[in-house]
Parts: structure tokens; sequence; C-alpha cells
């Protein structure tokens, strides 16, 4: 276990030893440096093999590995930790992991106590008053990890401590600054598409300002890089940002992807992979994204195609030019910016990070035309005014067909009867042939 603070299943505080050693440092000594990246894993056969890929990989030159949230999958069963812990056991016996939380982790009523308890990180070290948020000197990068499921208003006890954090961030002895969340800020799949716009709003202008290198999320099961990006322009003092949700969870890949493709997307696939970091100096990182298996339509065979060549949605920008499935998928060079002060201005196109907003529906009609029928775009008929004026026939022609039934239930007063019922029938509540209506829907009390 790498820097863990207290917990159940932490060691009470900041480890000491091997792999807190091999986590520390600084300077030319400490390159090239390796970090696995990977989120939303889950326990399915494709989970497994990305976990053996990222083992086999990070084996004898890897430092550390980032999981970027929703890892077991348990949603309330609390065997499904085990199982999970025993498929990690591997690779985590290899590198150390670390991770943030995920909406699956905050379970159903456990609310973050499993999560909590098994996977305590080094927040109390770092200032948090929560083990959701926390950050590391770690290697040459100085890793922060934000919750995607806590307040991040100006004010809140987020905000305010990654204010701090990011103030206290030595550049001189760890080069690289690595944001990871839950969430992505930026994603043109259609899979939760603005979820976390508004802790964008909140925390993006304090990421640029510090000169954050790289953001990793996942959330959204398929993979997706960007160009350095801020406020939705291309800038090349921007952080890059890099959503691997597609770990292998039991719910598949996402599609489809928005169209067109956002000047700051470079590539995006809904497959299965892992990502590789290498941070080679200062300066210069190479990441690369390697698939490990494709999303299929066909029940059959459950999902998933180990046949690389059948990746239907394998690319949505330029050339796939991988020779097997473990060939490396995606590549790019992250070079960071020698202007300190990010004064160049925004290169490109803009797009915003979540496609505009829908138009609202139109206003009710005033009460003199509420018979009138008005369609939509789509040209369905509003069934506001429809439905009154069906309603208002049916009861006229109930009065003119049984005068004296409509006169005694007039005469009711508040309380409806039958004159060949002797149930009652009471305001809020149906009582009839087992209590259910006419059509066999089960009626509750209100």
């Amino acid at each position: 276990k790498l820097g863990s603070d207290g917990g159940g299943g932490g060691d009470g505080g900041d480890a000491s030893g091997d792999g807190e050693a091999a986590a520390s440092g600084g300077g030319s000594s400490v390159y090239p440096w390796t970090i696995g990246l990977t989120a939303d894993l889950g326990q399915t056969e494709v989970s497994l093999a990305n976990a053996e890929l990222l083992r086999t990989r990070l084996q004898g030159s890897g430092s550390l590995v980032l999981l970027a949230g929703d890892l077991s999958y348990a949603d309330g069963f609390y065997s499904r930790w085990d199982s999970y812990a025993r498929l990690m056991q591997p690779l985590a016996a290899t590198v150390p992991v670390m991770s943030c939380g995920g909406n699956h982790e905050v379970g159903t009523a456990e609310a973050w106590v499993s999560y909590n308890t098994r996977y305590p990180m080094p927040y109390r070290s770092s200032g948090s008053p929560s083990n959701l948020w926390w950050s590391r000197a770690v290697g040459p990068l100085h890793l922060i990890s934000l919750s995607s499921y806590a307040a991040t208003e100006a004010g809140s006890l987020q905000h305010a401590w990654l204010v701090r954090d990011l103030a206290a961030v030595d550049r001189a002895a760890t080069p690289w600054l690595v944001v990871m969340m839950h969430a992505p800020w930026y994603n043109s799949n259609s899979g939760h598409a603005g979820e976390a716009e508004l802790m964008r709003r909140d925390m993006e202008p304090l990421l640029f300002e510090a000169g954050v290198d790289l953001v990793l999320s996942g959330h959204v099961h398929a993979y997706e890089r960007s160009r350095p990006v801020y406020d939705g322009c291309s800038h090349p003092c921007g952080p890059v940002y890099l959503n691997l949700g597609d770990g292998g969870n039991r719910e598949s890949a996402y599609v489809p992807w928005r169209e067109p493709q956002p000047a700051w997307s470079a590539f995006r696939e809904s497959s299965f992979g892992v990502g590789l970091l290498t941070l080679v100096n200062e300066t210069h990182a190479r990441f690369n994204w390697t698939r490990a298996a494709c999303a299929s339509l066909d029940a059959a065979e459950g999902h998933v195609d180990w046949d690389h060549r059948h990746c239907f949605t394998r690319t949505h920008y330029g050339e796939d030019n991988s020779a097997t499935r473990l060939a490396d998928t995606d590549g790019a060079w992250l070079v960071r910016s020698a202007d300190r002060s990010c004064s160049q201005p925004a290169e490109g196109a803009c797009d915003p990070a979540v496609p505009p907003a829908a138009p609202p529906p139109p206003p009710p009609p005033p009460p003199g035309e509420r018979f009138s029928l008005e369609y939509d775009v789509g040209g369905r008929a509003s069934a506001a005014g429809l439905g009154f004026l069906v309603g208002a026939a049916f009861m006229a022609a109930s009065t003119a067909l049984f005068p004296r039934a409509c006169r005694r239930r007039r005469q009711g007063g508040g309380r409806r009867q039958s004159s060949d019922s002797p149930n009652e029938v009471r305001t809020g509540q149906l009582v009839g042939s087992g209590g259910r209506g006419a059509a066999g829907v089960q009626i509750l009390d209100v």
C-alpha cells in the first residue's frame, strides 16, 4: 500500500518502507517513470485481461497505477469487494494502486463505507478532511485526487482545500502536475454527457492557472483523449484530458458519439483497454492507449469481441494502424509548455465541453385556447388540451346516458357510494375485487 492514511484496511498512517521509497524522490534519477491508467474496472473477463495487461506492461518498469473510480462494482454486495481484491492481487502485488471514488463506490445505503475502509488514501498528510479528495508527491509528479460527488463551489471544503494544495506545489521537486477524478469534464460520448459541468465551471480555472498537465477520469465507458484544452478551446497551456472508463465492467462500452467531433477531441473509441504514461524527463511524456477487446452487439458473444478486426466502432478520428489487439492503438507525446505564465492565447476552433442544451418546451396556451391542438417539432399533438377535451366529452355523454347515477354521485358529498356494491370508496382509495382496479392494476391508499 502506498502512502495510505488510517482506516480499517490501512496501516494507521503514511506508509514507509519499500513502497514509500519507490514512489518518493525527484530529479533526473527517477526518469523514465511509467504509470498505468485505468478506470471503471469491475469484475469481468475483460477486467481480468486489462489488469493482467497492466501487470505485464509495468513489471520491472512500472511505478504506479492510477484507477479513476468505480473499482469493484460491488453495489452493496460486500462479498464482491473480496472477489475484486482477489482479481487485483497480482497487479497490486507488483505496483502500488491509488484510486479515487466513483459513483459505484457510493454504494447503496453504505455511502462510501466500504471504499473508505478498504482503500484509505493519503488525505490526512495532504491536509484534507476527507478520503475522497487528497494529494501526494509521487516520484516526479504531484498527484491530486478530486471527488465528483462532493461540493465543488467556492467556499466548499473541497474547493478551499484545492486552492491551498495547488499553492503549495513545488514544481522544482515535482515538475509534473496530474489530477484524477471520476466524472470527466470533457466528454464527446453520449454517455453521462454534461454530468460534471458544474464541477468544471467551479474548478477548471484553478487547474489552468496552476499549470496542470494531465487530467485523468473514467465514468464514461469508452476511451477518449483530448488536445490541450481550456474552457472549450484548444489552448497550448491547457491540460490534456484522458477518459479511461473502458476498464471492462459489466455495463459494456458506450455508443454513440457526439457528431461532429469537437475540435478539442483528438481520439475516441468505444472499446476496452488501458493507458500507459511514461514521464521521460521534466518536459516530455509519452502516452499510449492499448485496446484489449472490442464492444460487440452480439449477445451470444457476451458483448465482447477479442478480435481487433471486428472493432466496428474502433475509431472516429485519424487512422488505426494496430496490427494486433495488443498493439498501441493511440499514442501521443505530451510536452509541457515552457511558458509557465500561460500567456499564449487560445488557438483553433472552440467547442463547448457539453453539447448545447435543448430548447425549452413551449409555454402552455392561454386559458381561452386550452382546447386547441399544438404540435411540437416532432409533430406530436399536445396531450394536455386533447386530454381535457376527451374527458369533457366523456362526462357529457355519461350525464346524458345515466342521469340518475350522476345525480347520486354528485349528492355523495365527498364520499362516493355504489348501489350495487357494499364496498365504500373513500377519498384517495379505491376498493374493489382484491384491491385492484378493473384493469388489474394494484391501487394503493394514498
